[in-house]
């Protein structure tokens, strides 16, 4: 049996990931591997470079190496290496609040064995952001002991991980220097072809919204029309706490009703991964902002490929995205017009390089949302993803 040294170990360990973790392996294959001796375990920097020690790969077992690797290249993806996001934050503390949350993860979504010493508690960081994790980790700083037995030039080295912020460390300054990565895109399309595939890891959801945030005007203003279209209905399927049962009389109570919006997403040819996922983290969004409505899911490009019923954010995966082709919307309310449900709203995502139907034959309240600017519309109101670059 031919002995793999840690470059092919490494190499390995990702072609494993894409057989049953297909969202951590296309970000893993963004990465681009570097010797370093010098460096006690491994880390990486926004450029994606993953810098390691061979002696520490080659100790590793298989499942761990999987688990390392994919620990490593989420803290790339969640631009945890990134000073923007770093800000004023004390970074030692900032790459422990992204251990926690990316360990928490990384164990729910069943990836690889994690290697023994990295910071993992089951609790803090679960369905939380590394913003969140960090300030309650300086909130009760006093009250904990942290010991940190390695230190690295560029990086905070933890027991068992070390990242390096923009780059700066002694595995990147020996002329190993390249492009760097969109990580934001990276992210975007690794969450769009895991969908597709029906394996998106639970947990990464808010995350992702976490680093598209869409505008707050956008997001405003769609909160606004959804609450208008909230009502209420009486209902006999439940008796009233405050009636008159024990008397024979069944008085009705209210149920809150959702609005039901029609999202019409644009999958035409001029619309790739990146747009999908940004497409995909607005309609996480309008669950958000109104809950208990119902939303109608449309794949069209030149032509409606699929119409699906979604009632929360998690029936959102069984959506199967087709498309590809020429670019109208004059088939989704087409659609509309023949159809027999009740459609308070629609909603149509797309980049604006379409047909537009000339009228609204059901006159029925709608919103063009652009995620490459302004255009003009026909009816309703444009509102522009300003700042999703």
């Amino acid at each position: 049996m031919v002995e793999l040294n840690a470059s092919d170990k490494l190499a390995r360990a990702r072609v494993q990931l894409s057989r049953s973790q297909p969202f951590f392996a296309y970000l893993a294959f963004s990465l681009r591997f570097v010797e370093d001796k010098s460096v006690p375990t491994m880390g990486v920097n926004d450029r994606g470079y993953l810098i390691y020690n061979p002696a520490y790969v080659e100790g590793l077992k298989s499942g761990e190496l999987e688990f390392a690797l994919t620990h490593e290249v989420m803290h790339c993806a969640l631009m945890h290496t990134s000073k923007s996001r770093l800000g004023g934050r004390d970074p030692i503390v900032w790459n422990m609040a992204g251990d926690y949350v990316i360990n928490t993860i990384l164990k729910d979504s069943g990836v690889g064995v994690m290697p023994p010493g990295l910071l993992y508690d089951g609790v803090l960081g679960k369905g939380e952001t590394t913003e969140e994790v960090y300030d309650k980790i300086m909130r009760n700083a006093k009250r904990v002991k942290v010991d940190f037995p390695m230190m690295g030039k560029g990086g905070c080295y933890q027991p068992s991980d070390g990242h390096e912020h923009d780059g700066e460390g002694e595995g990147i300054s020996k002329g190993k220097v390249g492009a760097g990565v969109d990580w934001k895109a990276k992210l975007n399309e690794a969450a769009v072809h895991a969908r597709q595939m029906g394996k998106f890891p639970s947990g990464v959801d808010r995350l992702v919204e976490a680093i598209n945030e869409p505008p707050l005007d956008w997001r405003s203003i769609l909160h606004q029309k959804f609450q208008g279209k909230v009502t209420s209905r009486m209902t006999y399927s439940r008796p009233n706490r405050r009636n008159d049962f024990e008397h024979g009389v069944i008085l009705p109570g209210k149920v809150r009703e959702g609005a039901n919006v029609l999202v019409a997403i644009d999958t035409s040819g001029s619309i790739g991964s990146r747009e999908l996922g940004l497409f995909l983290n607005e309609i996480r969004a309008m669950f958000e902002s109104a809950p208990g409505s119902e939303l109608t899911l449309m794949s069209i490009d030149c032509a409606v490929h699929e119409v699906r019923k979604v009632a929360s954010w998690d029936d959102v995966g069984e959506f199967n995205i087709k498309g590809g082709g020429g670019s109208s919307m004059v088939p989704a309310f087409d659609w509309l017009l023949d159809s027999e449900d009740e459609v308070d709203m629609v909603v149509v995502l797309t980049d604006g390089f379409i047909e537009f139907p000339k009228d609204n034959p059901k006159g029925v309240d709608t919103v063009w949302v652009g995620v490459a600017g302004e255009f003009k519309v026909p009816f309703g109101l444009m509102i522009p993803m300003r700042g999703v670059a």
